[in-house]
């Protein structure tokens, strides 16, 4: 096996990238082989996970490795002197995904976001890395990073994630309670601005939701002041 040493001062070493730095890891301990099916419905079948804290001035990446059972922690690990940078966690998503296609479970509670990564078993997937599932845990520590994370990996992964346990759910409720929120720090005038930026139908559209008390006070304050019309 390729040896990968612990770094924290120069804590990319020989690898230049984080992206480098994990797929080395993960590479090392779950090689590539141009046949895996005797993972398929193996409790025993090499997992791993990679977890990831992030502190207001650093984070730190560990690996654990093992099974469905059974998981320990690899020599290999990096701190870096800097929250991670959104794009640094898709690009290990996206390297993830090369492999393993389907993202099984999501889960987001107490400033925790797990997702777990798995093989999507066909013809085209007998070729790949030896590893039965990969598992990429992150843990905040400032509220706001984690809620905009979230945004960022709703936007860019809705159509991958929306086919795994618990996504829509948690999307949906993650959504409400973060709307309200950004509306109550806003003033009138930042309130019309994003309104602007809105198209006629997204504006009609959310007027068709307004509720129906509020909808009557104003549309019959408009009509005291224009000529009768059809409405």
């Amino acid at each position: 096996m390729e040896e990968i040493v612990n770094r924290h001062e120069n804590y990319l070493g020989e690898y230049g990238t984080l992206i480098d730095f994990i797929k080395g890891v993960i590479t090392k301990y779950c090689p590539y082989t141009d046949d895996r099916l005797d993972m398929l419905g193996n409790a025993l079948a090499p997992q791993m996970d990679i977890e990831i804290d992030i502190k207001d001035d650093s984070t730190y990446i560990q690996f654990m490795y093992g099974n469905e059972h059974l998981k320990k922690s690899v020599p290999e690990d990096v701190k870096m002197p800097k929250p991670i940078d959104f794009n640094e966690i898709f690009k290990m998503m996206d390297f993830v995904f090369s492999d393993h296609f389907v993202i099984y479970e999501f889960l987001n509670n107490e400033s925790e976001t797990k997702l777990e990564f798995v093989i999507n078993w066909c013809n085209e997937a007998l070729k790949g890395l030896t590893c039965n599932a990969i598992n990429l845990n992150i843990r905040f520590a400032n509220k706001n990073y984690e809620n905009n994370f979230l945004m960022n990996l709703f936007q860019k992964y809705d159509k991958k994630l929306e086919l795994s346990k618990n996504y829509l759910c948690m999307k949906s409720e993650f959504i409400t309670n973060n709307k309200r929120n950004y509306f109550d720090f806003l003033n009138r005038e930042e309130i019309l601005t994003f309104l602007n930026g809105m198209d006629e139908n997204e504006l009609k559209d959310l007027l068709y939701n307004l509720d129906n008390n509020v909808y009557l006070k104003y549309v019959e304050a408009e009509e005291k002041n224009k000529p009768a019309k059809r409405l």
